[in-house]
């Protein structure tokens, strides 16, 4: 059997906010394959723009929302890895890395980031959402 030939990397427009816009429709559209190649074309092309961090966040997610745990998981992490205090995604970050984790099983690994998101970001709102998913987790 022949194998497929790799999906053509995606055309950037060679502007970062308007390639940013296009990988952001995509993924608002729910085109998650297009919006991850058009985030990692965009990261590729401009990683040190002031849109660099948004679009690894959104890189993140796309990997989320296809159930891709793993590599939401790392992503995650490299998101508050690569910009911290640069934006204020990184308790939403922490959140979704620690749903990643717990919808792998991992839940000890869940419930340290959750803590961790509570104890660092208490005001957040994603600290709510955390809480509350410990409180789940404790009741399995």
């Amino acid at each position: 059997a022949l194998t497929p030939p790799p999906p053509a990397a995606p055309q950037l427009a060679g502007n970062p906010v308007e390639d940013y816009r296009r990988a952001r429709d995509a993924y608002i559209q729910d085109d998650f394959a297009t919006a991850l190649a058009l985030f990692d074309a965009f990261l590729n092309r401009y990683p040190g723009t002031e849109l660099a961090p948004n679009a690894q966040f959104w890189k993140a997610q796309s990997h989320f929302k296809i159930d891709q745990y793993d590599e939401a998981i790392r992503q995650f992490a490299h998101f508050r890895e690569a910009y911290p205090g640069q934006t204020t995604r990184i308790p939403m970050a922490l959140h979704q890395e620690a749903v990643a984790l717990a919808n792998l099983g991992r839940v000890d690994e869940a419930r340290r980031i959750f803590q961790k998101l509570i104890d660092e970001y208490p005001m957040d709102p994603a600290a709510d959402g955390a809480r509350e998913r410990l409180r789940e987790l404790d009741q399995r």
